[in-house]
């Protein structure tokens, strides 16, 4: 897969995930494509603010996706920090959200991604 393909299917993939949150009542706004900090989607709902990174491989999500949605947060001065993925994520992507309180949030549950800091605490 070419870079312009892989970028194409990574861009549909955030629509994707941006038009879910809206059908849910967020309004959302996405980054721009470079410099964004690892935070593909901002999204916002009774007064909180989530920073979304969003990855759509073959393979589970790794580490490197809970990194950028961790120091996303911060730079999006966000409640919440989240990593979606329709793929899953690795043991070592688990572990490293759980020390640095990021969401991961499975594309075919997303719908219950405002439950998951209550389930989390």
């Amino acid at each position: 897969m070419s870079a312009t393909q892989s970028d194409a299917t990574g861009l549909a993939f955030e629509q994707e995930v941006e038009s879910s949150l809206r059908a849910l009542g967020f309004s959302t706004e996405g980054t721009s494509a470079t410099g964004d900090f690892g935070i593909d989607v901002i999204a916002e709902k009774a007064g909180l603010r989530y920073a979304i990174q969003c990855k759509d491989p073959a393979t589970p999500v790794g580490v490197k996706a809970v990194q950028e949605a961790a120091a996303g947060r911060r730079v999006y001065k966000s409640d919440y920090a989240c990593a979606v993925s329709r793929t899953g994520f690795t043991r070592a992507a688990h572990e490293l959200a759980f020390e640095n309180s990021v969401l991961l949030v499975s594309f075919e549950q997303i719908d219950r991604i405002e439950q998951l800091p209550r389930l989390s605490e």
